[in-house]
């Protein structure tokens, strides 16, 4: 019965630690791949740009909002976006419409090293891109619940503790 409460202890924990044992790169490069759409006048663009270089293992591609307005208008109907603000960033299926330093550095966290699919390369090269955001869903949300995930173990340990100190009569032990 320990051993079966330690189990369920540890699998509690660790889930991240399994996660990352058990997912793979992205389907296309060892490397992250960012989009950033741009327009020349954008100060915001330039400071996203001269952060993005500094990040080592993603591959950005800068797209001249001039230039790439095909592909742009597409994104933007793929992925439902009404605003028009620069610069765009593109991260599989998860856009940010403004220099969000915080934000993307979540993202790339949360897509680096695990399969996705490339919204972007699939428009691209003409792939069907009907099932991406299907698997993307799970990838990246912005509110992060890690500190409810803290709260819920920390909870579940007490609880645990409890039960073991009832069920083997232990007494208090005073520090």
């Amino acid at each position: 019965m320990k051993k079966l409460f330690i189990l369920i202890y540890l699998l509690l924990i660790f889930p991240k630690t399994y996660n990352a044992i058990t997912s793979t790169s992205s389907s296309y490069n060892n490397d992250l791949k960012v989009y950033v759409f741009y327009d020349d006048n954008c100060k915001n663009c330039n400071k996203e740009k001269e952060w993005l270089d500094t990040i080592k293992n993603i591959d950005v591609s800068y797209l001249n909002i001039k230039d790439n307005n095909n592909l742009l208008k597409t994104i933007k109907k793929e992925l439902n976006i009404k605003k028009d603000k620069y610069p765009l960033t593109i991260i599989g299926t998860t856009y940010f419409n403004k220099y969000n330093k915080k934000s993307i550095e979540n993202a790339i966290a949360s897509y680096k090293d695990k399969s996705y699919c490339d919204l972007i390369y699939k428009i691209e090269n003409n792939d069907n891109i009907d099932n991406c955001k299907k698997i993307n869903k799970d990838i990246y949300k912005e509110k992060n619940n890690i500190l409810i995930i803290i709260i819920l173990v920390v909870l579940l340990s007490i609880l645990i503790l409890f039960i073991l100190l009832k069920k083997y009569k232990l007494k208090k032990i005073k520090i």
